[in-house]
């Protein structure tokens, strides 16, 4: 089941090429459009990748600084 969220109060415009994309975001501050989305929960993991993620977190080894 997946939920849709609602869409932004100040959505994107859209473009016709990367190029025009990139002059739009050189001249325009994506903080209206981060501001005007909606709050949202984190998501929850299935139980399948919990369990890998648990089995990956579990064999790896803590990054140690050795200085000489």
């Amino acid at each position: 089941m997946t939920k849709r969220l609602p869409p932004a109060t100040l959505p994107l415009p859209k473009f016709r090429s990367d190029e025009a994309a990139a002059k739009y975001f050189e001249t325009h501050s994506m903080a209206d459009v981060w501001n005007g989305l909606p709050e949202s929960t984190p998501g929850k993991p299935s139980k399948a990748l919990a369990e890998i993620i648990r089995k990956r977190h579990a064999a790896s080894k803590p990054i140690v600084n050795r200085r000489p």
